[in-house]
């Protein structure tokens, strides 16, 4: 059934996209909610959305909010996907197949953005992992950075997998946006916020205004499993 099917895709994508509990977490660690605005309902926007499960955090973080954009490759995921945060705003018109594509940069502006692009060239359970398949990935990731530059939202949540290859990659990509004051954190899920599952990740906040404990330090880290 339809049911049983949405119910296979959250279990097999469930702990490869952003955990609502690791969004809480960044908002509480970094105070991010000033940085939105507090006058209008915020305008929120994901990249290599999946099925976009950080995105429940919202309903609890944000006073109002508005779903403006989203970018996903599967087509039944984009399916999927405009089903479940159709009611909170989302449209086939700004639903995009190519995160990194000029009609996605040139897309509606959002104060919230999170990218969540893949992690299959970074971790080390891929075996066809290779310094090509690396690079064609962190271009992905710079193009579809461009609508920062285009649109300049208040706060940019990026996560990918917690391994030396995307904190290396990631952290020289994310640094040449200098309008954005950046810091970086490691989250595991069962450790730091008590669930039972998820994999450990790793995240670069971005905002327009300096973060409290703002650093930015990119390093490669020990942990190199996802």
């Amino acid at each position: 059934s339809s049911t049983r099917l949405s119910l296979s895709i959250l279990g097999r994508y469930y702990g490869q996209c952003c955990h609502p509990a690791c969004i809480h977490r960044l908002f509480s660690l970094f105070s991010l909610l000033p940085h939105l605005p507090t006058t209008r309902p915020i305008r929120y926007a994901s990249f290599f959305s999946g099925l976009d499960i950080g995105a429940f955090a919202l309903l609890t973080l944000l006073p109002s909010w508005t779903y403006v954009l989203a970018c996903e490759n599967r087509r039944l995921l984009r399916e999927r996907l405009l089903r479940c945060w159709a009611p909170h705003g989302l449209t086939s018109t700004y639903l995009y197949n190519d995160a990194s594509s000029s009609a996605a940069n040139l897309s509606t502006p959002a104060d919230l953005c999170i990218f969540s692009s893949p992690c299959e060239p970074f971790t080390t359970r891929n075996r066809y992992k290779s310094p090509l398949s690396i690079a064609r990935a962190l271009v992905t990731l710079e193009r579809a950075l461009r609508y920062l530059t285009i649109h300049q939202p208040a706060v940019v949540i990026i996560e990918n997998v917690e391994s030396g290859d995307a904190i290396d990659g990631i952290s020289s990509v994310v640094g040449a946006f200098k309008e954005y004051f950046w810091s970086d954190i490691f989250i595991d899920p069962v450790l730091h916020c008590g669930l039972p599952i998820g994999r450990p990740r790793h995240f670069w906040v971005g905002t327009r205004a300096r973060l409290p404990n703002a650093t930015w330090s990119p390093r490669v880290s020990s942990y190199s499993s996802c």
